[in-house]
């Protein structure tokens, strides 16, 4: 662990630090309630697809929510995922596709959202009942987290989640294999200031 700024040696090594950034850290978003509409290129062998969907969150005392839906193309309007977290219970996560409505449990983490890179655990938390987490390095703006599944079968070793403090959002993240060489990986490029809070713009 490297402590970069002026936090003490203790709390740089504890893993409640860690628990405590991830938790005031988002991919989207730390406002209690906002829309945002995303687009995205999806680029594979058999070609570029353009998708575009709306991404719904509500976090108050009692829990939180996210609603994320395709609006275009209108042939997959249909495709949403759920996921609701109650104050002191386990997350709940649904994906409806083209198969239909399916529950999302720790196995289906891989799961890809809308035929996307995304995945369910990306728009899921990072949390010590699914991980073993410590505290990589922490600077003055951005600390990164190390995540380890406790699950050995999601297909990457561990993932380095990037965060910045002073935005809330989630700046980065590493899926590493065996080997420590990327699986994936996820960046914020750019960011944009609406209403005073700081949201993604391209990544």
């Amino acid at each position: 662990t490297r402590c970069l700024s002026d936090w003490s040696s203790d709390v740089c090594s504890s893993d409640l630090s860690a628990v405590r950034i991830l938790r005031e850290s988002s991919l989207f978003g730390t406002d209690p309630r906002f829309e945002l509409s995303i687009s995205m290129k999806i680029v594979e062998r058999g070609g570029e697809k353009d998708r575009r969907m709306t991404v719904a969150v509500e976090q108050t005392d009692a829990g939180s929510s996210m609603l994320a839906r395709i609006i275009h193309p209108a042939f997959l309007s249909n495709m949403k995922y759920l996921r609701v977290q109650k104050t002191g219970s386990a997350v709940q996560q649904w994906l409806k596709t083209s198969r239909g409505v399916m529950r999302v449990t720790g196995s289906g983490a891989g799961e890809r959202i809308f035929g996307s890179h995304f995945t369910v655990e990306d728009f899921g938390e990072t949390t010590e009942a699914e991980f073993e987490l410590s505290v990589e390095e922490i600077g003055s703006g951005v600390s990164v987290i190390a995540a380890v599944p406790r699950d050995r079968n999601r297909g990457y070793r561990r993932k380095l989640i990037s965060a910045d403090r002073s935005t809330g959002l989630i700046t980065g993240v590493k899926y590493l294999d065996d080997n420590g060489k990327p699986v994936r990986t996820y960046m914020l490029e750019e960011t944009q200031s609406i209403g005073g809070t700081i949201y993604p713009k391209r990544a």
